[in-house]
């Protein structure tokens, strides 16, 4: 027993003695301002919960209205530069009539016109907003005859 008692003792004496700081925790100051009050949850009666799934509705509607709405589906599209083929033939060669415009890649599209007609040298197409939702410029080949 006496071994054991002999450790605590060295123990208690080979300890490092506490840092004295004075007064270098600065003591509070009056509070001259009104304490942050923050049970505004408890006053509101909303947790994040509810705020956070109505959030994600709102999220899911925007969705819907953005792919299955009528007002982002690619209706009409502007074609400038035809001068030898009517735009009707270019917005059938390019198989997006009904698709809403955020599904549309202007490459494919582009790709679409320039294989179908032999017409078209090239093709730029950009994608806005509506009215003007899709806008296609193309160039045309220049012919060699004319016949009349």
């Amino acid at each position: 027993m006496s071994s054991v008692r002999a450790r605590q003792q060295k123990r208690k004496t080979e300890r490092a003695p506490a840092v004295w700081r004075g007064d270098a925790v600065p003591k509070p100051k009056p509070n001259t301002e009104r304490p942050i009050d923050h049970s505004l949850r408890r006053k509101v009666g909303v947790s994040w919960r509810v705020v956070s799934g109505v959030i994600v509705l709102c999220m899911i509607g925007l969705l819907v209205i953005m792919f299955q709405t009528e007002f982002f589906k690619v209706r009409t599209i502007t074609v400038v530069g035809a001068t030898y083929i009517d735009p009707s033939e270019v917005f059938r060669y390019t198989e997006i009539a009904g698709l809403p415009i955020f599904l549309i890649d202007p490459n494919d599209v582009r790709d679409a016109i320039l294989s179908k007609s032999r017409l078209i040298a090239d093709a730029r197409v950009t994608i806005g907003w509506p009215p003007e939702m899709i806008k296609i410029i193309i160039e045309e080949r220049k012919p060699a005859l004319v016949w009349t």
